[in-house]
């Protein structure tokens, strides 16, 4: 699977997004999850479940539809390997992970921009590379790990 693969949303798979995504929203807030984005997106577009609903779509993979509090962890598993979703609106936008997420929680990260209902997925990460001591970096709201998009691996390139 190469990188740059754009993926659009139907009307229905929009719907969908909205409601799981605002669903999410309220269910964090309500249980006290912190927001822990560190970057400037909005909370409604950062706890969103578009860019999930579509790399899911990309990868035939059945999407997390669960609306249970949730704090970190994977947001899709394909071929049984724990997939990290991370979105942003950023065409050049980086992959980035809060420092105080667990690396072990998903085996790879994903980077998916764009906004409802165009997403395009960038690449991989593992989980390894991107919490790597050298990609912690100050982005004006406290350190966090950053890849660029050129550091991403595609499917074919993944070591295990």
């Amino acid at each position: 699977m190469t990188t740059d693969c754009q993926i659009t949303l139907t009307e229905a798979e929009v719907r969908l997004a909205r409601y799981v995504g605002k669903r999410r929203w309220e269910v964090n807030r309500a249980a006290g999850v912190p927001d822990q984005r560190i970057d400037d997106t909005p909370d409604l577009d950062t706890d969103a479940f578009g860019a999930e609903l579509a790399l899911a779509r990309l990868l035939n993979v059945y999407p997390d539809l669960s609306l249970s509090p949730r704090q970190g962890g994977e947001d899709l598993v394909w071929g049984g390997i724990t997939v990290d979703v991370k979105q942003t609106k950023y065409h050049d936008g980086h992959l980035l992970a809060t420092p105080w997420k667990d690396a072990k929680a998903s085996r790879l990260y994903a980077l998916v921009t764009g906004t409802l209902p165009t997403y395009t997925f960038r690449g991989f990460a593992c989980a390894d590379d991107l919490f790597a001591a050298h990609r912690l970096k100050d982005l004006g709201k406290g350190k966090g790990y950053a890849m660029p998009q050129a550091d991403l691996i595609t499917w074919e390139h993944i070591q295990w």
